[in-house]
Protein backbone atom coordinates (compact mmCIF):
# COMPACT_ATOMS: atom_id res chain seq x y z
CA UNK A 1 0.00 0.00 0.00
CA UNK A 2 1.03 3.36 -0.73
CA UNK A 3 2.35 5.26 2.73
CA UNK A 4 3.41 8.81 1.43
CA UNK A 5 2.16 10.56 -1.31
CA UNK A 6 4.17 13.44 -2.95
CA UNK A 7 2.27 16.34 -4.82
CA UNK A 8 3.46 18.99 -7.32
CA UNK A 9 1.33 22.25 -6.12
CA UNK A 10 -0.82 23.06 -8.74
CA UNK A 11 -4.56 22.45 -8.22
CA UNK A 12 -5.27 19.26 -10.36
CA UNK A 13 -2.28 17.66 -8.63
CA UNK A 14 -3.06 17.91 -5.36
CA UNK A 15 -6.55 16.95 -6.29
CA UNK A 16 -5.79 14.11 -7.17
CA UNK A 17 -3.20 13.56 -4.76
CA UNK A 18 -5.49 14.03 -1.84
CA UNK A 19 -8.45 11.54 -3.25
CA UNK A 20 -5.43 8.88 -3.16
CA UNK A 21 -3.94 10.06 0.56
CA UNK A 22 -7.87 9.76 1.74
CA UNK A 23 -7.90 6.04 0.10
CA UNK A 24 -4.70 5.02 1.36
CA UNK A 25 -4.00 7.37 4.77
CA UNK A 26 -0.95 8.40 3.65
CA UNK A 27 0.28 11.78 4.31
CA UNK A 28 0.70 14.60 1.03
CA UNK A 29 3.93 16.13 0.96
CA UNK A 30 3.48 19.12 -1.78
CA UNK A 31 7.00 19.37 -3.47
CA UNK A 32 7.38 22.67 -5.27
CA UNK A 33 9.47 21.59 -7.65
CA UNK A 34 7.52 18.76 -9.17
CA UNK A 35 5.22 21.51 -11.02
CA UNK A 36 5.23 21.51 -14.49
CA UNK A 37 7.37 22.89 -17.17
CA UNK A 38 6.85 26.54 -16.90
CA UNK A 39 5.59 27.61 -20.38
CA UNK A 40 6.04 31.19 -20.23
CA UNK A 41 4.86 32.93 -23.16
CA UNK A 42 3.54 29.82 -24.67
CA UNK A 43 1.29 28.92 -22.02
CA UNK A 44 -2.06 28.79 -23.68
CA UNK A 45 -1.18 28.82 -27.23
CA UNK A 46 -1.63 25.88 -29.48
CA UNK A 47 1.53 24.97 -31.59
CA UNK A 48 -0.90 27.38 -34.55
CA UNK A 49 -0.63 29.59 -32.07
CA UNK A 50 3.40 29.82 -31.85
CA UNK A 51 3.55 29.00 -35.59
CA UNK A 52 1.80 32.60 -36.01
CA UNK A 53 3.55 35.01 -32.88
CA UNK A 54 7.25 33.35 -33.22
CA UNK A 55 8.05 32.25 -36.38
CA UNK A 56 10.61 29.48 -36.31
CA UNK A 57 10.66 29.27 -32.26
CA UNK A 58 9.28 25.37 -32.74
CA UNK A 59 11.80 24.05 -35.33
CA UNK A 60 14.76 25.53 -32.92
CA UNK A 61 12.73 23.75 -29.88
CA UNK A 62 13.14 20.24 -32.24
CA UNK A 63 16.68 21.05 -33.12
CA UNK A 64 17.44 20.91 -29.13
CA UNK A 65 14.49 19.99 -27.54
CA UNK A 66 16.43 19.60 -23.85
CA UNK A 67 17.99 22.70 -23.89
CA UNK A 68 15.95 25.04 -25.89
CA UNK A 69 13.96 27.27 -23.10
CA UNK A 70 10.38 28.71 -23.40
CA UNK A 71 10.80 32.15 -23.80
CA UNK A 72 9.72 33.80 -20.42
CA UNK A 73 9.72 29.80 -19.16
CA UNK A 74 12.40 27.44 -18.81
CA UNK A 75 14.00 24.16 -20.95
CA UNK A 76 13.71 20.53 -19.95
CA UNK A 77 17.42 20.96 -18.68
CA UNK A 78 15.74 23.29 -16.03
CA UNK A 79 12.99 20.51 -15.10
CA UNK A 80 15.53 17.91 -14.97
CA UNK A 81 17.55 19.82 -12.44
CA UNK A 82 14.35 20.03 -10.44
CA UNK A 83 13.11 16.31 -10.84
CA UNK A 84 16.34 15.58 -9.33
CA UNK A 85 16.10 17.98 -6.65
CA UNK A 86 12.13 16.79 -5.94
CA UNK A 87 13.32 13.50 -5.57
CA UNK A 88 15.80 13.94 -3.45
CA UNK A 89 13.39 15.64 -1.40
CA UNK A 90 11.20 12.87 -1.14
CA UNK A 91 13.72 10.25 -0.25
CA UNK A 92 14.40 12.21 2.85
CA UNK A 93 11.27 10.73 3.82
CA UNK A 94 12.03 7.17 4.03
CA UNK A 95 8.67 5.92 2.80
CA UNK A 96 8.40 2.35 1.43
CA UNK A 97 5.91 3.07 -1.32
CA UNK A 98 5.49 6.74 -2.54
CA UNK A 99 3.28 7.81 -4.91
CA UNK A 100 4.09 10.56 -6.91
CA UNK A 101 1.56 13.00 -8.53
CA UNK A 102 2.88 15.87 -11.25
CA UNK A 103 2.76 16.88 -14.95
CA UNK A 104 3.69 15.39 -18.70
CA UNK A 105 6.57 16.93 -18.92
CA UNK A 106 8.22 17.16 -15.62
CA UNK A 107 7.36 13.55 -15.27
CA UNK A 108 9.41 13.37 -18.53
CA UNK A 109 12.24 14.32 -16.48
CA UNK A 110 11.24 12.03 -13.46
CA UNK A 111 10.89 9.20 -15.55
CA UNK A 112 14.72 10.29 -16.80
CA UNK A 113 16.08 10.11 -12.99
CA UNK A 114 14.23 6.97 -11.76
CA UNK A 115 14.80 4.47 -15.13
CA UNK A 116 18.58 6.26 -15.60
CA UNK A 117 17.73 7.41 -19.09
CA UNK A 118 19.28 9.40 -20.96
CA UNK A 119 17.64 13.09 -21.84
CA UNK A 120 17.65 12.02 -25.55
CA UNK A 121 16.40 8.72 -24.76
CA UNK A 122 13.41 10.30 -21.50
CA UNK A 123 12.20 12.97 -24.44
CA UNK A 124 11.90 9.69 -27.20
CA UNK A 125 10.26 7.29 -24.75
CA UNK A 126 7.61 9.65 -24.15
CA UNK A 127 7.33 10.99 -27.43
CA UNK A 128 6.37 7.51 -28.87
CA UNK A 129 3.66 7.09 -26.12
CA UNK A 130 1.89 10.21 -27.05
CA UNK A 131 1.57 9.03 -30.84
CA UNK A 132 -1.07 10.56 -32.76
CA UNK A 133 -1.73 13.21 -30.52
CA UNK A 134 1.26 16.47 -31.50
CA UNK A 135 -1.27 18.14 -33.87
CA UNK A 136 -3.80 19.10 -30.51
CA UNK A 137 -1.08 20.12 -28.13
CA UNK A 138 -1.56 23.26 -26.37
CA UNK A 139 1.24 24.88 -23.85
CA UNK A 140 -1.26 24.83 -21.16
CA UNK A 141 0.13 25.76 -17.62
CA UNK A 142 -1.44 23.28 -15.27
CA UNK A 143 -3.31 24.44 -12.65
Amino acid sequence: MIDGVFTSPLGRATATAQIFANHTGAPVLVIDELAEVHHGRFAGMTDEDVYALYPGELERRAKDKYGWTFPGGESYADADQRAGHALARAATHRVCRPLIVSHEMIGRMLQRHLLRLDRHEALARWTAQRCGLRDRSSYRQST
